[in-house]
């Protein structure tokens, strides 16, 4: 039995852990893999993982090398048998791209010898794919092209033959990585790729005719045109209406559904060759996902997805990132967090702040992060921070790792979740808009992604609130969401106006911010949702000062509601309506004409904090300082207590500031008067009560501190 089940690998008759260990034999020397092993095994690890770059094992077409017959570092089979011996299970990542700071990202030089293989911009130029740490580069083939995929085969091929004694059920490799960050080299903007002859001239058009059928059916933007062959995609931006965003919508979808074919590709030749193990993808680093890859026609029993979490992102990025690939894939995995990150080796070494490595992984945990590959845990040229170094010497990160894995499994780490009441929807439309321009007609839509939705989940964490976060064009069950925070714009599809007009009869509570939807996807006129809600708004772009029942503050108004019957006006800008309410069905909706995002405007987060009470939406957590985060998760063995200062502002050598920190915990189940804290990797225990935690309790936190409690169940 292969499968991942209830947050743990099933491999055979055993469970694991989803907890791995970045280790790569091509860049240690083989006289430490051992030690290197033997210490990893000691931290608590039982999977551990690795790239296979292309071109260090195929230099030349057809002449494989995973033997180290010429070079030791090739020597992916004593590698992989070594693991075995010390009990290992294995991720392997064979790509074709691997990037990792290595040559070429893993391609061999010579597929690019024939230049029509090789992804192009809209320029017609040869593409560069995208690589850190000073490393020379290579360039990007065109995923789909035929001759690329031959290569990838010859690979592919030559790989398993060397290595199908490894691999599930015979060996230790139970896990395949299809390539790694699909997003053409980190060429993801518009218009940057891929215009490859055989994507414009084969593929583009075959894809408009499967979706449009006839030329007759095609949208007007398009002009008059007798056949499907002669369009190609858009190389510039010209928007001479709203109608005209089909053009843009429609190559940013084929661009998703080709990265969506190019994935599947790999795993169809991956299982035609025999292999039965499971695959694992990595989600392309664009934050918001924008790219409408169908992630739900990827994922499966087999297939798993998870998000990288870079050394470079702050806490609310995190919260943001995982609590949407959690629900758009349904697990909370990444496989790959960065310990350390990229260094450039002919420049001066970056300092290490093992400090910053803390706060990264316990803002992942607090967040849902159920399994992690420690990227990388094994040093190499180009990077720093690892726990080990090359040669198995251990670092200051090693034992904090250690101590949160041997402590794992005792307290079912795996088990603990927190009950979200509190949603945000996010819809791709409106991201892409983003994505194709600033301005136009429609220009506020930036404001909704880049200013009020991407502040949003701050706010929610600065109020000690969990929230999910989920694509409202995606199948969700909203299991347990009270209220959900929706975006809403001039357009947007009929069948997402109806699900929220649904979900509103049927009991939950939304609040929509921006404009009421006048069109449909294909910019005709549009009443789906106006009508359910009986409203309408009027677009008015600019600053105001806005009035509540209880607030006053200044914030960006993207329109007006010319209110009528029975809805309530909750905020004003003078003597317009830009907020009210209504009762509709068994439940209830709030429509925002401005940005209602505090982006720490005390005043605004006041009014959030208001709505969430107003509507008895509770949290058991609170702090005194809205930079410093609290999270509880539980499960039937106690309580994991995450305290996290998030304040970028405050300096490394400032002074430690005091914080009240109260939770209640008769809220998440709770029915005892002592209470014990434990701090699973610091030497620091707590006794209190349930009273006097309930009151409030005052922590002492330094730059970017984070911690996690244990507090067991009696």
């Amino acid at each position: 039995m292969l499968s991942l089940v209830d947050n743990k690998f099933i491999i055979g008759r055993d469970e694991f852990l989803p907890f791995s260990a970045e280790v790569h034999y091509f860049r240690v020397p083989k006289r430490y893999w051992s030690i290197c092993f033997d210490r990893i095994k000691k931290a608590g690890f039982r999977i551990i993982s690795s790239f296979v770059p292309w071109n260090l094992h195929e230099e030349k077409a057809g002449e494989f090398d995973f033997q180290g017959i010429d070079n030791p570092f090739k020597d992916l089979i004593v590698f992989l048998e070594l693991a075995r011996e010390f009990g290992f299970k294995i991720i392997l990542k064979p790509g074709p791209w691997i990037d990792s700071e290595w040559p070429g990202g893993g391609l061999p030089k010579y597929i690019f010898l024939n230049e029509s293989l090789i992804a192009r911009d809209s320029s017609g130029s040869l593409l560069q794919a995208k690589i850190d740490g000073g490393v020379k580069t290579s360039y990007q083939p065109s995923y789909l092209h035929p001759k690329y995929l031959s290569h990838i085969k010859r690979y592919m091929t030559g790989l398993v033959e060397a290595i199908q004694n490894y691999i599930f059920p015979k060996g230790p490799v139970f896990l395949i990585q299809l390539d790694n960050e699909i997003d053409f080299g980190g060429n993801s903007k518009l218009f940057e790729a891929d215009y490859n002859s055989y994507v414009i001239n084969e593929l583009y058009p075959s894809f408009l005719e499967e979706k449009y059928e006839s030329v007759k059916k095609l949208p007007p933007c398009y002009g008059k045109v007798k056949k499907f062959s002669s369009l190609t995609p858009p190389i510039d931006l010209v928007l001479k209406s709203p109608g005209h965003l089909i053009l843009y919508f429609d190559w940013l979808e084929f661009k998703g559904k080709m990265l969506k074919e190019y994935i599947s590709s790999l795993r169809e030749r991956w299982e035609s060759l025999g292999i039965g193990c499971m695959f694992s993808v990595i989600m392309p680093f664009t934050r918001d996902y924008s790219i409408p890859i169908p992630w739900e026609k990827i994922r499966g029993d087999k297939t798993i997805l998870g998000t990288a979490i870079n050394y470079s992102d702050d806490f609310n990025q995190i919260s943001r990132q995982l609590r949407f690939s959690k629900n758009l894939t349904g697990y909370s995995w990444s496989p790959m967090l960065a310990i350390g990150s990229p260094q450039n080796d002919k420049e001066p070494q970056q300092h290490v702040d093992y400090h910053k490595q803390r706060f990264l992984l316990i803002s992942s945990l607090s967040a849902g992060l159920k399994g992690l590959n420690y990227y990388m845990f094994v040093g190499r040229d180009h990077w720093i921070g690892s726990a080990l170094g090359e040669d198995g010497t251990v670092n200051q990160n090693y034992d904090m790792i250690k101590k949160l894995n041997l402590t794992a499994d005792i307290i079912n780490l795996s088990s603990a979740k927190t009950e979200s009441r509190i949603a945000i929807g996010m819809y791709k439309p409106y991201q892409w808009y983003n994505k194709i321009t600033s301005g136009g007609e429609f220009a506020y839509i930036n404001d909704l992604v880049n200013q009020t939705f991407k502040q949003l989940p701050a706010d929610l964490n600065s109020l000690n609130f969990c929230y999910e976060i989920y694509d409202l064009e995606t199948e969700n069950d909203f299991d347990g969401i009270k209220i959900m925070f929706v975006p809403s714009a001039d357009y947007m599809a009929e069948d997402v106006q109806k699900k929220l007009a649904n979900l509103i009869s049927k009991g939950m509570i939304v609040v929509f911010v921006g404009l009421m939807p006048r069109l449909n996807m294909l910019f005709k006129p549009t009443k789906v949702l106006s009508k359910e809600l009986g409203i309408q708004t009027k677009s008015s772009y600019k600053p105001a000062h806005i009035k509540t029942n209880t607030q006053e503050f200044k914030s960006l108004v993207f329109g007006f509601l010319p209110i009528k019957g029975t809805v309530k006006v909750i905020a004003k800008a003078g003597a317009r309506v830009v907020g009210a309410y209504k009762k509709m069905g068994k439940g209830r909706y709030y429509f925002f004409t401005y940005d209602i995002s505090s982006r720490g405007e005390p005043g605004k987060l006041g009014f959030i904090k208001s709505i969430l009470e107003e509507n008895k939406t509770q949290t058991p957590v609170s702090c005194s300082d809205p930079d410093v985060n609290v999270v509880i998760h539980t499960n039937n063995k106690g309580a994991l207590v995450y305290l996290i200062n998030t304040d970028m502002k405050q300096a490394e050598d400032d002074a430690l500031k005091k914080v009240v920190v109260a939770i209640d915990l008769s809220q998440v189940g709770f029915r005892q008067a002592k209470v014990s804290m434990i701090n699973i990797l610091d030497e620091e225990k707590i006794q209190t009560t349930s009273h006097e935690l309930r009151e409030g309790l005052i922590f002492e936190l330094g730059h970017l501190d984070a911690h996690i409690y244990w507090i067991p169940k009696k």
